[in-house]
């Protein structure tokens, strides 16, 4: 029977995570990193065919004839669609009796093959997880930037009605209470003019309520738009302090991006709401784990263990370092705790501080 690819081209979420999982072994993962053409890393097509190769040299040492042609086949045919000699994202190919798919995963920056009882979802399982449909917001008093993120990827959006571009344009809306602004009365030698500003104590305390009057009209214009989704900071790291003080919105991301969003690329921007995204789960994960040492029903350190009770439905979290080993076993710990409806998270480095490589919250 010809193979056929199921999926393609798709940004791996953990809904795609749980749905893998529950394929057995063998299990073929290729791992493509982003690649760009006349960078001097190689093409694209040398790296894709000699992990193709790898990949058929391992099925073949499997001695499993009834599988091995499929998979072969299988393989041939996903090489044959990716290999178009032009550059693109990460992606990972899957491959497994009855069932081959490629995904995006911009989170992979090494080329890698396993074959094994399981597909390799460890090192996938944080960019999956990763906040992937949210709001970029550029904050600068000059220019207001909006834009869409989602599956790694931004649209520019224009800004609502109402919802000033620059902090000038700010001015054309309801003043601030108090402008702290001194007059005096023009005298001969200006011409025309009604009244001369000068300074005064106030000055700097003046410009901060209009750039808080900015902000406030900006959080206010764009609840609607937002209509509950994340939002992502981007801008001067202090003008991203004020904005949080005064923003009433509830879902701004802890993570932010410190830096004069004004002429910043679509990819640039894209590239750096993808890294916050990652942050984003980090911290999540950080906080589940700071809970760990105070549940007393858990295993730490046994990878076999925590396999055991994971396949058996018994593990309601699960911890592991994405750089621990030994890598089959804390690979199909987490795999069969993404079967069983566990909340995993990952961990980067070797590993967990203070548990070893792998932890599990148990059910009972």
């Amino acid at each position: 029977m010809a193979p056929v690819i199921n999926i393609t081209s798709k940004l791996l979420n953990i809904d795609d995570l749980k749905l893998l999982s529950r394929h057995t072994g063998p299990c073929v993962t290729i791992s493509i990193p982003r690649y760009q053409p006349g960078t001097g890393s190689g093409t694209r097509h040398a790296h894709l065919r000699n992990l193709t190769q790898i990949a058929v040299e391992q099925v073949g040492h499997l001695n499993r004839p009834e599988v091995g042609d499929d998979l072969v086949s299988a393989l041939e045919l996903l090489a044959g669609k990716l290999d178009d000699g032009h550059g693109g994202p990460g992606v990972t190919l899957f491959c497994a009796p009855g069932f081959t798919a490629v995904y995006e995963t911009p989170g992979v920056h090494t080329d890698g093959v396993t074959v094994g009882d399981y597909f390799d979802l460890l090192p996938l399982v944080a960019t999956a997880q990763s906040p992937n449909h949210f709001f970029v917001l550029g904050i600068s008093k000059n220019k207001l930037r909006l834009f869409h993120y989602s599956n790694g990827r931004v649209e520019e959006l224009a800004l609502p009605i109402g919802v000033p571009d620059c902090l000038e344009a700010a001015g054309a809306f309801d003043e601030p209470e108090h402008t702290m602004d001194s007059h005096s009365a023009a005298g001969p030698s200006v011409g025309g003019l009604r009244g001369v500003r000068f300074a005064s104590s106030g000055d700097q305390d003046s410009n901060a309520v209009y750039l808080r009057h900015f902000f406030g009209l900006v959080d206010f214009g764009l609840q609607e738009t937002l209509n509950g989704a994340p939002l992502f900071l981007a801008g001067v790291q202090e003008e991203l302090s004020l904005y949080r003080k005064i923003a009433k919105y509830p879902k701004i991301f802890e993570s932010e991006c410190h830096g004069n969003a004004e002429h910043a690329s679509h990819d640039q921007v894209a590239n750096h709401a993808a890294a916050g995204a990652l942050r984003e789960y980090r911290l999540t994960a950080d906080r589940a784990f700071r809970a760990l040492p105070e549940i007393r029903n858990k295993i730490a350190g046994d990878a076999g263990a925590v396999l055991k009770a994971a396949t058996e439905g018994r593990v309601r979290q699960i911890f592991a370092a994405e750089n621990g080993s030994p890598k089959a076993a804390l690979n199909a710990a987490v795999v069969e705790a993404l079967r069983t409806g566990a909340e995993v998270f990952t961990y980067p480095g070797k590993e967990l501080p203070g548990f070893g490589t792998i932890a599990a919250v148990l059910r009972y």
